[in-house]
């Protein structure tokens, strides 16, 4: 089926088929609508949390906005300093640019559904500057948008993972970076120190260094040291 046919054609996605990733003691995650199902206009995640669990670490978006609907068990959410508690079928909006984080803030579990438009960044020309490739390999982490995340790497990128993992190309690269996202992982785009001298780029976060090259069709990482 190719992806206008994904889009448009009547189909049904089992349960079954359907598995959850990461820990459902602590926080896991079911992807029900993804990238490819919408040509990239939403994603829809079941988020499951265990009681009192932080389920993301404090980060924003450059592209998408998120609502989450409350399934069951209290949502906790902080945004820019403002914190509000959810509860079945309520609805909390985040908008796109906000520093934000959310948690389980009872004693039983939580589950709510996160939906997230527009589902893939959509950038024709490729980043712009080095601070806009590492918010366009956040959202891709978000989403483990297996189509997108391979084309922010340059053809003969190099890869250095935790442990053994050390590989070149695009495609050798996501495969590690999927894996280590389905294992709970996840990447958060708050640039340290960004120095530029001329095509390529040296950037440091909390979670990465990384050096960048812009080319015609804007930036690409060369070489990523990332800690997922």
């Amino acid at each position: 089926m190719n992806q206008s046919q994904q889009t448009t054609a009547l189909r049904v996605r089992r349960a079954s088929e359907i598995e959850a990733t990461g820990d459902p003691a602590a926080s896991a995650d079911r992807y029900l609508i993804e990238s490819q199902d919408s040509g990239g206009l939403v994603a829809l995640v079941e988020h499951i949390v265990g009681p009192h669990v932080l389920a993301a670490p404090v980060h924003r978006h450059s592209r998408e906005d998120e609502y989450s609907v409350v399934l069951e068990g209290r949502l906790g959410v902080l945004q820019d300093g403002e914190e509000v508690i959810a509860t079945p079928g309520d609805i909390v909006f985040k908008p796109r640019g906000h520093w934000h984080t959310f948690w389980n803030a009872g004693d039983g579990q939580l589950r709510i559904l996160e939906v997230i438009a527009p589902a893939r960044p959509v950038m024709s020309s490729g980043a712009t500057s080095p601070e806009e490739l590492e918010g366009m390999l956040e959202d891709a982490c978000l989403l483990i948008d297996e189509s997108f995340l391979p084309i922010l790497f340059d053809i003969d990128a190099v890869l250095m993972a935790p442990g053994p993992n050390q590989v070149r190309g695009r495609p050798a690269i996501a495969n590690v970076i999927i894996k280590q996202l389905r294992d709970s992982g996840s990447y958060v785009a708050a640039p340290n120190l960004v120095l530029q001298s001329g095509p390529p780029a040296l950037i440091i976060s909390a979670n990465a260094t990384s050096v960048a090259r812009r080319n015609l069709d804007g930036w690409h990482y060369v070489i990523s040291r990332l800690d997922l």
